[in-house]
C-alpha cells in the first residue's frame, strides 16, 4: 500500500482527522511488530503475550504466547515497546472533528496500551528467568496497577460499539495480574526456547 494515498482517505472518511495523525499512527502501529525481528504465522507478540490463556486449558489461540520472552531478545522488545509509546504521544496531539473518531482513536490507543503490556510482561518474565526476583517483583506490582487500568477502560468503553458484556472477551486480563501476584512463570526458558532441529552427520 501506499501510505500517502492511503493515509489521507482514512483521515478524512474514517477518523475525522485533519492533522491526518490518528490515521499515521494507526500505520505505524500495524508494522512496529516488526522491531520484534520475531516471526510466528498469524500472530504477533503484542497480541498473544497478553492474552494467552492458562496452558492447562489446551486453548490453541495464542498458545505459544508466554514462551515469547525466551525467543526475543531484550532489545527488540525493548524497540517495540518505544515504538508503539512513540505513536501513542502521536495520538495524544491527534484532532478529530466527530464522536465516531474520538472513539476509533480511544480504541486504537486501547489496542496500543494492551500492546505495551505484552511487552512489559516479557522483560518482566525475563527478569523472573534471570533470578531477579526484587526487580521482578517491582515490575510486578506495576504490571498490576496497569492491566486494572485497562480493564475499567476497557469496560467503560466496550458499550459505546459492542453489544453484551465484556465477560467472556477479558478474561485474559484477569490471567496476567494473577501471573504477576503469584510470580508464575509457566514455560521456564529451557522449555519456552524453541527446540533446535536435529542435525546428522553424514554417514
Amino acid at each position: 500500500y501506499d501510505p500517502n494515498k492511503l493515509v489521507p482517505v482514512l483521515s478524512r472518511d474514517i477518523y475525522h482527522d485533519h492533522t491526518q495523525r490518528i490515521a499515521r499512527a494507526a500505520l505505524a502501529l500495524g508494522v512496529a511488530h516488526r522491531k520484534f525481528k520475531f516471526l510466528s504465522p498469524n500472530v504477533t507478540p503484542f497480541g498473544a503475550v497478553i492474552a494467552a490463556p492458562p496452558p492447562k486449558t489446551r486453548e490453541l489461540f495464542c498458545r505459544d504466547g508466554l514462551k515469547y520472552y525466551a525467543r526475543i531478545p531484550t532489545k527488540n522488545i525493548q524497540a517495540a515497546l518505544a515504538e508503539v509509546q512513540k505513536q501513542r504521544k502521536v495520538l495524544y496531539h491527534s484532532v478529530t472533528s466527530r464522536p465516531e473518531g474520538e472513539i476509533l482513536a480511544a480504541e486504537l490507543d486501547m489496542a496500543a496500551r494492551m500492546a505495551e503490556e505484552s511487552c512489559r510482561i516479557m522483560l518482566w518474565q525475563q527478569k523472573l528467568a534471570e533470578g531477579h526476583a526484587a526487580q521482578a517483583k517491582v515490575m510486578a506490582r506495576s504490571g498490576i496497577k496497569q492491566l486494572e487500568e485497562l480493564e475499567r477502560d476497557f469496560i467503560a468503553y466496550w458499550h459505546l460499539r459492542n453489544k453484551g458484556s465484556t465477560e467472556t472477551c477479558s478474561p485474559f486480563l484477569r490471567w496476567r495480574k494473577d501471573d504477576y501476584r503469584r510470580s508464575i512463570l509457566h514455560f521456564p526458558p529451557d522449555v519456552a526456547r524453541p527446540a533446535v532441529p536435529k542435525t546428522y552427520a553424514a554417514e
